[in-house]
């Protein structure tokens, strides 16, 4: 399934990866936030699969296509807003995101894995592995800083994934 969507998604438009502050040293990654209908033709299985966990699909943004080239990275950061931040950036008036889901669509690449450095974790998993994390607090919204997390720089060969992020707590699913 994986090498099917692999397949598909290779053939996206992937863009410069943007953060915030759309500084491209922080991210350097490419990708691409996927409309209803590429969603539709490219991950139904994958959604299926989510619909038959639990995880109700309409408290998750569209699905991010992601593509990491030698020598990209993403630095430590959250997923979540600090919703006791007193200035919060107008883009950050979306929904809280409460989890994060991560598919990754190939493991012929070294380097990449996915680390929670305040937690001493690594994640290296294999083609069609769904990591799930909390990026809150269990039972509300309030930005959990065990959940910072970071994309090692990939080494060699180029690093596949689907991000999605969701309003609701998916692990609880899991």
């Amino acid at each position: 399934e994986c090498k099917e969507i692999l397949g598909k998604a290779k053939n996206l438009n992937l863009k410069q990866s943007k953060t915030l502050t759309d500084s491209n040293k922080y991210r350097t990654s490419y990708s691409k936030t996927l409309s209803a209908l590429e969603e539709e033709t490219i991950f139904s299985k994958l959604k299926l699969k989510l619909k038959r966990e639990g995880v109700n699909l309409s408290d998750c943004e569209p699905f991010q296509v992601q593509r990491y080239l030698q020598g990209n990275e993403y630095k430590i950061h959250y997923d979540a807003k600090d919703i006791f931040a007193k200035e919060t950036p107008s883009s950050l008036e979306s929904e809280q995101r409460i989890s994060t889901a991560i598919l990754y669509l190939n493991d012929e690449y070294i380097g990449g894995e996915t680390e929670f450095p305040l937690k001493d974790i690594k994640v290296r998993p294999e083609v069609g592995t769904l990591l799930i994390f909390r990026n809150c607090f269990v039972g509300n919204e309030a930005l959990h800083p065990l959940s910072a997390h970071k994309s090692s720089i990939v080494t060699k060969g180029n690093k596949w994934i689907v991000s999605v992020w969701s309003a609701a707590d998916m692990t609880s699913s899991f």
